[in-house]
C-alpha cells in the first residue's frame, strides 16, 4: 500500500512537471543596454524572464496575489527612466494587478468607472514615458474599449464612430507616440480587417492594404511605434503560420522571410519590439513545442534562444 501511494505521488508529480507549458508571452526593449527581455506565465501561473546575455530563465517571485489566482491575461512594459519592466495582469476574476520588481510585490489596480459585472476580453499595456505612469487599454466582452488613469484610479470608456455594425474584436494592440503624447491602438476584427483608433477625433479608421493572401486568417497580432519616423507599425502570424507586417505609408502587407525554424513549426504565442538605434523591428515567438525563438530581419533568419532554468516541459 505504502509503495502504491509512492508510486502514485511521484506520478503525479511527473505529471505537473511534465505538463508546464508558456501560457502567456509578452516582450520588451531595454534601449541603454540594447537588450530585450521577454516575460511569460506558464500554466502553473509562475512568473519567469529571460537573461538573454546569460541565456538564464529566471522566476519573478513575489506575494501579494490572492490564493488560487489564474492569470487570465498578461502584459509588460519597460520604464527606461528608473530602468526596470513592469508587467500586468488580469485575473480570471477580472480583477487588475501589477508586479513591483524591487519589492517583489504584487499590487491591485483599483478604480471604478467599469460596468457591473463587466468581462476583460482583450488586455494591453503602454508606458508614457513624458509623464511617468503607465496606462493600460482593454477590450470588454461588449467590445467597448476602456482605460485605466492610475492616478484618478478610474476606468474610462474610448468613445468613437466608424467601426461596422455589430463588429467582434479578434485581436487587440497599443503603442504609445511620444512625439505626440497620445496613445494609438490597433485592432484585427473578426473579418480580419485592421483597424486603430485616433482618440483625439475619436474616430475608428480602417487600415487599407493590399499583399496579403486570399481568404488569409490572422493567427497572432502586435504592433510598434517607430519614434523616428512617427508611425506604426504592425505584425501578424497567419494561421498557415507564415509573418507579415504592414507599411502605413505604402498600405501593402509584406511576408518576412526566413530560414531557420524547425520544419512543421507552429507559433504559439508571438511578440514584437522595436530597436530604435538600428531602425529594425524584432519579434519573438514561443512555438508549440514551448522552444523560444527570435527574428533577426537584416539576416532574414530565425534563431533559438535557449536556456536553463525553467521547470520541465
Amino acid at each position: 500500500m505504502k509503495k502504491n501511494t509512492l508510486l502514485y505521488l511521484f506520478f503525479t508529480f511527473y505529471v505537473f512537471v511534465q505538463s508546464q507549458e508558456v501560457k502567456h508571452f509578452s516582450s520588451v526593449y531595454k534601449s541603454e543596454t540594447h537588450e530585450s527581455r521577454y516575460y511569460m506565465v506558464l500554466s502553473d501561473n509562475t512568473f519567469w524572464w529571460y537573461d538573454p546575455k546569460a541565456q538564464i530563465f529566471k522566476q519573478s517571485e513575489g506575494k501579494g496575489l490572492p490564493k488560487n489566482y489564474n492569470v487570465k491575461h498578461f502584459s509588460s512594459i519597460y520604464k527606461s527612466e528608473t530602468h526596470e519592466s513592469r508587467y500586468y495582469m488580469v485575473l480570471s476574476d477580472n480583477t487588475f494587478w501589477w508586479y513591483d520588481p524591487k519589492a517583489q510585490i504584487f499590487k491591485q489596480s483599483i478604480g471604478t468607472g467599469l460596468p457591473k459585472h463587466y468581462n476583460v476580453k482583450h488586455f494591453s499595456s503602454i508606458y508614457k514615458s513624458g509623464t511617468h505612469e503607465s496606462r493600460y487599454y482593454m477590450v470588454l466582452s461588449d467590445n467597448t474599449f476602456w482605460w485605466y488613469d492610475p492616478k484618478a484610479q478610474i476606468f474610462k470608456r474610448s468613445e468613437g464612430t466608424g467601426l461596422p455594425k455589430n463588429y467582434n474584436v479578434k485581436h487587440f494592440s497599443s503603442i504609445y507616440k511620444s512625439g505626440t503624447h497620445e496613445s494609438r491602438y490597433y485592432m484585427v476584427l473578426s473579418d480580419n480587417t485592421f483597424w486603430w483608433y485616433d482618440p483625439k477625433a475619436q474616430i475608428f479608421k480602417q487600415s487599407i492594404g493590399k499583399g496579403l493572401p486570399k481568404n488569409y486568417n490572422v493567427k497572432h497580432f502586435s504592433s510598434v511605434y517607430k519614434s523616428e519616423t512617427h508611425e506604426s507599425r504592425y505584425y501578424m502570424v497567419l494561421s498557415d503560420n507564415t509573418f507579415w507586417w504592414y507599411d502605413p505609408k505604402t498600405q501593402i502587407f509584406k511576408q518576412s522571410l526566413g530560414t531557420g525554424l524547425p520544419k512543421n513549426y507552429d507559433v504559439k504565442h508571438f511578440s514584437s519590439v522595436y530597436k530604435s538605434e538600428t531602425h529594425e523591428s524584432r519579434y519573438y515567438i514561443v512555438l508549440s513545442d514551448n522552444t523560444f525563438w527570435w527574428y533577426d530581419p537584416k539576416a532574414q533568419i530565425f534563431k533559438q534562444s535557449k536556456g536553463t532554468g525553467l521547470p520541465k516541459s
